[in-house]
Order: C-alpha cells, then structure tokens, then sequence
C-alpha cells in the first residue's frame, strides 16, 4: 500500500522498500490509517529531511466543534527553505493552553474523553522546542492507543460535507476509543 501525504493525494515518498510520510501535528483519520498500515507492514518512516511548507498539517489539526470543523496550529519559527525537522515552535505564546480549552470543549462529552484527556495534556505540559518533537510525540501516543483503524468510522460519520477522515485522529479515540 503506498501511503497518501497529509496535504495532498500524492503519494508518499518511496524509497527502496521503506514509505515515507510527512509529520504531522495530530494527523488526520485517513493518514493514520495508512502509517499503521505501513508500520505493521515494517515499511514505515518519516521524512524529516523535507522541506517545511507552510499552511500544511505539519503544525496544524482539523477537529470537529459544534459550529462544524476548526483548525488548531501550533505556531512556528520558520524560514524559507528550512527543513522540517529545524522547525521550531513560538512558544512565547501559550497555545498549548488554548488547544487543551478546545481540545476540552470539543470533546468532553465524548465517551471516550475522560480515559485520554490526563495523557494529552501530559504532552502538552512538555515545552518542546522542535515541531517534530511534538509531532512524534503526539504520533507515538496515538499509535500506543490505537491499534487498529476501520473504515467503519470513517464511513459512518459526515458532518456539513466533511468527511470524518479528514478530521485528526484524536477525534476517533475521543469518540470510539481504542474499541475499533
């Protein structure tokens, strides 16, 4: 299966028998699909040698409110041409506040929220420098958490023509948990 990056259709980059994806910060149901489908498959890695682009899911979420999708971004110190992997956050603001309030306000009354929520805001309490830092950190967890993704939820949920895989994955284990 050859991945599908988290900004466009396209393909991820292969190189030999390993696929790369892009980081991403909380990527979305369909991305994650496919990196455990490459990582149970031992062809899996991320390509932090490429360049940052901006106004991509690198340093951003798409999450559902009442009000229909939001966009939470992580702000970054960036330069043109600078690799993704030399990304740093502007950390002289305090986002990770803001995205716990809207992480906490979206989903509280999610079946699942109240086993997840401590973890989340755990990685938040860290003061990462680098974006990739954050970004496989948040992998990391939710790969720890989910094991396995259905297209089950994907097809079962539409929300004002915005299909659920695009929505960050931590909608799922906020509403479905581990139990896919």
């Amino acid at each position: 299966m050859v991945g599908t990056n988290c900004f466009t259709k396209e393909p991820a980059f292969q190189k030999g028998q390993v696929l790369f994806f892009p980081t991403c910060y909380l990527p979305s149901i369909d991305l994650f699909s496919q990196i455990l489908s490459a990582q149970k498959k031992g062809i899996y890695a991320l390509d932090i040698e490429e360049r940052f682009v901006k106004q991509t899911f690198r340093n951003r979420a798409k999450i559902l409110s009442s009000q229909g999708p939001l966009m939470l971004t992580v702000p970054v110190i960036k330069k043109n041409g600078q690799k993704t992997k030399d990304v740093k956050i502007f950390n002289d603001i305090k986002w990770q506040r803001n995205h716990l309030r809207t992480l906490e306000t979206c989903y509280n009354n999610s079946p699942f929220f109240i086993h997840y929520f401590d973890e989340v805001r755990l990685i938040f309490d860290k003061n990462f420098v680098f974006l990739i830092d954050l970004n496989e950190m948040f992998l990391s967890f939710l790969i720890s958490k989910i094991g396995i993704v259905t297209a089950d939820y994907v097809r079962t949920f539409n929300f004002h023509d915005i299909s659920a895989k695009e929505l960050s994955v931590i909608d799922m284990l906020f509403n479905i948990g581990n139990e896919i």
